[in-house]
C-alpha cells in the first residue's frame, strides 16, 4: 500500500523546476482525531479551548511552476494563474468602500467570463498585510490578516451544498442539476512576491481519504467546515516563484463534478534562502461560483 501510494500520478513536470526545502505545517497524525474532529475557535470563548489542532513540522520540497503556467488547469490540478489587472490602486484596498464596489465586481466579471460560469458569489474576503513580527505572534489583534501558516482547504463539500440550500431554498435543486465550485481568487498587491508566498498541492498527488481531515470552525454567528492536511512524501507541493501583482492565483476548494480534480491543499511557507525583502500583502476572495443555466435570485450574505 505504501509503494502503491508513493507512486500517486501528477500532472505536470515537477522535476524539471527549482527546489525550496522549506518547513510546511501539516495536522499530526494522532488517535486523538480517530473519535474527536478537529476545531479551531475564531472568537473569545470562555468555556472551551481555542482549538485541539495538534500541528506536525515537516521539511519538505516545493517547486517553482512559474514556467509552466500554461499546463496547470483547475480541472487538472485544482489551481491555475490568469493575467488580470484591476483599476483599485495599491491604496484602494484599505478602503472598504472602493473595494467591495469595485475590486469584487471585477472578479465575478473575470471568474463569470474565464470560467465560463453563470452566477458567481462572493463569500468573503480578506485583506493581508505581514506583520513584522510574524511568524511569531504579539499576544494583540493584528490590523491585517496574516498568511495562513497550517496546509488546509477552505471548504468540505458538505458545507457548501448546506450553505447554499440556506441561500437558495427555492431554486437549489436547479443549482444542483449543474456544476458549482468553490474557487479564491487569490492576489499579492505588490510584487514580486518572495516573502511568504503561497504553496499550492497537485490534487493529482492528494489521497483524500488518507490526507485530508475535515475541521470545524466555530464562529459566533455560525459554524464552518473546512479540511486539514496530513502530511504524505507522495503530495507534490509548488508554488509560483516571484508571483506578480498582475498574477491572479485561482484555488480550487470544492467541486461538486467528481469526474474533475477535487479540493487543493495550501498554505504559505518561507523561502529560507531568501534575503528581507518587503512584507507580503495580499488580497483573497473566496467565491462560489455556479454552472446552471437558469434565472439566480440576489442573496444577502
Amino acid at each position: 500500500m505504501e509503494n502503491e501510494t508513493l507512486s500517486r500520478p501528477t500532472s505536470f513536470p515537477s522535476s524539471e523546476y527549482p527546489i525550496v526545502q522549506t518547513d510546511i505545517v501539516f495536522l499530526a497524525k494522532e488517535k486523538l482525531y480517530e473519535t474527536v474532529k478537529p476545531y479551531s475557535v475564531r472568537y473569545r470563548a470562555k468555556q472551551i479551548p481555542p482549538s485541539n489542532i495538534i500541528p506536525h513540522h515537516v521539511n519538505i520540497q516545493v517547486r517553482d511552476v512559474r514556467t509552466s503556467l500554461d499546463q496547470l488547469s483547475l480541472d487538472r490540478n485544482g489551481f491555475e494563474v490568469h493575467d488580470f489587472h484591476t483599476t483599485l490602486a495599491y491604496e484602494d484596498f484599505d478602503d472598504k468602500d472602493r473595494l467591495e464596489d469595485v475590486y469584487l465586481a471585477e472578479i465575478r466579471a473575470h471568474l463569470l467570463s474565464s470560467l465560463k460560469a453563470k452566477n458567481v458569489i462572493t463569500l468573503n474576503y480578506t485583506l493581508r498585510k505581514r506583520h513584522a513580527s510574524f511568524p511569531i505572534s504579539t499576544g494583540l489583534p493584528y490590523e491585517h490578516g496574516q498568511p495562513v501558516l497550517f496546509a488546509h482547504i477552505d471548504s468540505t463539500y458538505e458545507d457548501v451544498k448546506k450553505l447554499l440550500e440556506e441561500l437558495y431554498p427555492t431554486c437549489f435543486q436547479d443549482i444542483q442539476r449543474g456544476r458549482y465550485q468553490v474557487i479564491t481568487a487569490w492576489k499579492p498587491l505588490h510584487g514580486p512576491v518572495r516573502d511568504w508566498p503561497l504553496a499550492v498541492c497537485d490534487t493529482a498527488s492528494v489521497n483524500y481519504d488518507e490526507d485530508i481531515t475535515h475541521a470545524d470552525v466555530v464562529k459566533q454567528a455560525r459554524v464552518s467546515e473546512n479540511c486539514l492536511v496530513h502530511h504524505h512524501p507522495a503530495q507534490k507541493w509548488c508554488y509560483i516563484g516571484d508571483q506578480a501583482e498582475s498574477g491572479l492565483l485561482l484555488i480550487k476548494s470544492m467541486d461538486s463534478n467528481p469526474s474533475h480534480a477535487n479540493a487543493c491543499p495550501h498554505t504559505a511557507f518561507p523561502i529560507p534562502s531568501e534575503p528581507a525583502s518587503r512584507p507580503r500583502e495580499s488580497k483573497d476572495v473566496k467565491t462560489i461560483v455556479m454552472y446552471a443555466d437558469m434565472d439566480y435570485p440576489d442573496v444577502e450574505m
